[in-house]
């Protein structure tokens, strides 16, 4: 298999689970060392880290709280840094990284712009940077077509009744030519999305099929993108974002 593409926002592409088995074999060195780097910095306390801020590019901080992290022998605490690395102005990791990479690729053009998160959070980060934005529900989605150039989901889709229906809708919201981007439950050592019931109710694992169920949806140039950077808050084993654009 050829090489992986090198990505503007710090990662690699990967469009199935053959590439990522490659990337696992090829890239083993740089995996450790990373794993190295978040092993130093477990504790009992919260962590926190000096960095950059990825829309200011200003020094910020990285908070992780070692709550309900993994324990270590030696009794410190690795944290979850997906769900606990927040950024100084309080940006969750998920939010972060979204926004992040669909600024890289659109130069900050947010028009027509949406977003989907538990926090509203880039309703207060991106509109000094992007112009407004808007926040809905994905279980209230309108039904007006081509109405958003952008659109950001993060954490909300597997939280959805029917995955397949709600990808649908997104397809049908976003104008041809624009562009979707999702941080979801993704299990990277799965093939196959599978639906769970939970105290909660029901939620879904994605697996490497997540980008052909964007294909069947509606959309084109479907992507895994992942990601690693401990100066702009990405730490955690293969961090993925997903992308795809308005077939």
């Amino acid at each position: 298999m050829s090489a992986l593409q090198r990505y503007p926002f710090p990662g690699f592409v990967l469009t199935g689970r053959p590439q990522f088995e490659f990337y696992r074999r090829a890239h083993s060195g740089l995996l450790d060392y990373r794993y190295g780097e978040e092993m130093a910095l477990a504790g009992s306390d919260e962590i926190v880290l000096t960095g950059i801020c990825p829309f200011t590019l200003k020094p910020t901080r990285y908070r992780s709280a070692t709550t309900g992290g993994e324990k270590l022998q030696d009794g410190r605490i690795m944290p979850e840094w997906r769900f606990q690395q927040i950024s100084e102005d309080n940006l969750p990791f998920g939010d972060r990284a979204v926004a992040h990479l669909a600024m890289i690729e659109s130069g900050a053009n947010f028009k027509d712009a949406m977003f989907c998160s538990a926090s509203d959070a880039l309703s207060r980060i991106l509109p000094p940077m992007t112009g407004p934005v808007t926040r809905m529900a994905l279980d209230a989605l309108p039904d007006d077509a081509g109405r958003f150039s952008t659109i950001l989901i993060v954490g909300q889709l597997e939280q959805q009744a029917d995955i397949r229906v709600t990808l649908k809708a997104l397809a049908r919201l976003l104008k041809p030519g624009g562009k979707i981007y999702f941080h979801v439950n993704f299990h990277y050592f799965e093939d196959a999305t599978e639906m769970h019931q939970g105290t909660r109710g029901v939620y879904w694992a994605l697996g490497w099929d997540f980008l052909q169920l964007l294909s069947d949806a509606g959309f084109a140039n479907a992507q895994a993108i992942t990601f690693w950077a401990k100066e702009l808050g990405y730490l955690g084993a293969f961090n993925f974002l997903f992308e795809a654009a308005k077939a």
